[in-house]
């Protein structure tokens, strides 16, 4: 695939720790230290430019966990 395609397009992450089976499940370590979250964002870093990858998140307070992260 042509990557200048790439260059119109961003990727939106929705995330959210409120979850009724697994709380905070985004944040979770799967791999040595790495969370789901970190897994994500490493890939898409592998395609797209850093101001590419836009995260959307309810206004709930819970969520500013996510947002201190990064």
């Amino acid at each position: 695939m042509n990557k200048n395609l790439y260059n119109s397009y961003a990727v939106i992450i929705q995330a959210r720790l409120n979850s009724t089976r697994l709380k905070n499940k985004i944040l979770k370590k799967i791999h040595k230290n790495l969370t789901i979250l970190d897994f994500l964002i490493i890939r898409l870093l592998k395609v797209f430019k850093s101001n590419k990858i836009i995260f959307a998140l309810a206004k709930n307070p819970n969520n500013f966990k996510i947002i201190n992260i990064f």
